[in-house]
């Protein structure tokens, strides 16, 4: 994923060339598709079963009202019903999200600059003290979101204050969580059977295969490579070849 990274990096530091309020905003959008990212690639990692999990999770991603309905698919997720049902190959990182680990670490860090940020708005948050986890993140970047793009209005200099906080704390999650670091790409499939690679994630040889193996089929999309290629839902190619989230 590391294009879309990159594509957040860029926007963000146009934004910051701009205004304060511009780079704050710009950083709320950046945190709302780290929040769907992790939820989609999540899902993707979900292993068929009678009970279909991520038929029930992708459901109410696509009818989802806002930021918050993603952070409960992302809790369903790792520590849900539906967490059983992950693939082997994923559990070392949904520990990277949801173990609980004391300061110093950057998961800790990352939650404590955007709990920084929530006191420079003056929005107050229930949060235990001691070790933090990455999960928690989501939660409070929700009640962020809501009651400043979503449903709140920003005090005067309330912006220049929370942004350099919430910046670091978003910073410390692009930079350190391995899941927006794993092989992915674009593949669609020529008239000849075999497949037009598109990298979007770090260079890796394991779509290779697909590139000359006219006898392979998956259908056209966004695959990431967890133990073995999985498609990542509700992530099209727009007309203009833009990435963007199909919700």
């Amino acid at each position: 994923m590391r294009k879309f990274v990159d594509q957040l990096d860029h926007k963000m530091e146009v934004a910051k060339e701009d205004s304060d309020f511009a780079y704050f905003f710009s950083l709320l959008v950046t945190g709302e598709v780290i929040t769907k990212l992790v939820a989609l690639i999540t899902a993707s990692a979900l292993s068929a079963e009678k009970d279909r999990h991520q038929y029930r999770v992708l459901h109410g991603l696509v009818r989802a009202s806002g930021v918050g309905d993603w952070s409960k698919a992302i809790d369903d997720l790792l520590t849900g019903t539906a967490s059983q049902h992950l693939s082997l190959d994923y559990r070392v990182f949904q520990a990277d999200i949801t173990k609980k680990v004391p300061e110093g670490n950057w998961q800790h860090n990352a939650v404590q600059e955007l709990l920084e940020a929530l006191k420079q708005l003056n929005i107050d948050v229930e949060m235990s003290r001691g070790k933090s986890d990455l999960k928690s993140w989501f939660r409070l970047f929700t009640e962020l979101r809501n009651k400043t793009r979503g449903h709140g209005a920003l005090p005067p200099d309330a912006a220049s204050k929370a942004a350099p906080h919430l910046e670091k704390s978003i910073q410390l999650i692009l930079g350190n969580l391995s899941l927006l670091n794993l092989p992915t790409a674009y593949l669609k499939r020529n008239l000849s059977g075999k497949y037009r690679v598109t990298n979007i994630g770090n260079p890796s040889d394991v779509f290779d295969e697909y590139k000359s193996n006219s006898s392979l089929y998956l259908s056209d999309g966004v695959y990431i490579h967890i133990g073995e290629l999985k498609k990542v839902p509700l992530i099209i190619r727009s007309y203009c070849q833009k990435w963007c989230l199909a919700t």
